[in-house]
């Protein structure tokens, strides 16, 4: 089982096209939205979605507060966090992330933007270390 989890605080105007991709996304087997004290309409915007589970703080308690919260509420055996403004999300890509971790080749997936900064830092950590940094990214062009 895979639950995406999202910890987030006033992101109504930017949460939607998040959620449509996760819910969209076959291997996802459950949605939690963590909702941290947010004082903006974000519970109307997650609740249009029926399939998300929804957890409110009544006070903002931080973004690890959220991620544990979440990660206390779920069965799951691999969990994704994401952001709430992500943009340019599609279910591929969300798979893209999940199966390096769910065939067993990592345990863990970190994404980011993969700059050529972040090139030069892994070449130079391989030197030093005379070992291949595995780096999961997200290249620019997804």
């Amino acid at each position: 089982m895979i639950t995406a989890i999202i910890c987030a605080h006033n992101e109504s105007p930017r949460i939607s096209p998040v959620l449509s991709a996760l819910t969209s996304c076959s291997l996802i087997s459950e949605t939690i939205v963590v909702n941290d004290g947010s004082n903006d309409n974000l519970e109307k915007v997650v609740k249009a979605f029926p399939r998300i589970k929804y957890l409110k703080n009544e006070v903002n308690q931080g973004k690890g507060y959220c991620m544990e919260l979440a990660s206390k509420n779920t069965s799951a055996d691999i969990l994704l966090f994401c952001d709430a403004d992500l943009t340019g999300l599609t279910p591929e890509i969300f798979k893209k992330v999940i199966d390096p971790v769910a065939s067993g080749l990592c345990d863990m997936f970190i994404g980011i933007y993969y700059t050529p900064f972040h090139a030069f830092f892994d070449r130079f950590l391989s030197s030093l270390t005379r070992k291949h940094l595995l780096l999961c990214s997200l290249p620019t062009e997804l």
